[in-house]
């Protein structure tokens, strides 16, 4: 557990899990029969998450980096610095959530996650031109 959430910028507890159970060739974490996911001492260091959720939330890093480039947008914040707490806060909103440890997600570096969405949108934006390039001529 140490080891992909140390190797991962952007943790959920939804991709966690997945992850041990692929490590374990179950279709799912419960079925490694170590007990809950959420129960687990570890898991609840790394995130902070209310032990008693119901379930784990299906949030992926996919997901995060898709509301912070939209979050971006909507704040207007691609020459400023994005604050992880009002990000965090907007996420709630999103999800529905009262606190951020209800997410599930772990942020160890907005910077990098800022930087893989600006890299995205400067990438798009090539392939756009020379895609509409190519077809002018």
């Amino acid at each position: 557990m140490h080891a992909y959430i140390m190797s991962n910028t952007i943790s959920t507890l939804y991709e966690l899990s997945q992850s041990l159970a692929d490590l374990g060739s179950k279709p799912d974490f419960e079925d490694l029969k170590l007990g809950p996911l959420l129960q687990q001492p570890v898991v609840y260091d790394m995130f902070k998450a209310p032990p008693d959720l119901s379930e784990v939330p299906h949030i992926t890093t996919i997901q995060i980096l898709k509301h912070l480039e939209k979050y971006m947008r909507r704040e207007d914040l691609w020459q400023k610095k994005v604050d992880l707490t009002k990000f965090m806060e907007y996420l709630c909103e999103e999800y529905h959530c009262e606190t951020p440890y209800e997410l599930g997600v772990r942020i160890q570096s907005i910077g990098l996650a800022i930087s893989v969405v600006q890299l995205y949108n400067h990438v798009f934006l090539i392939v756009l031109y020379f895609t509409f390039s190519s077809s002018i001529l």
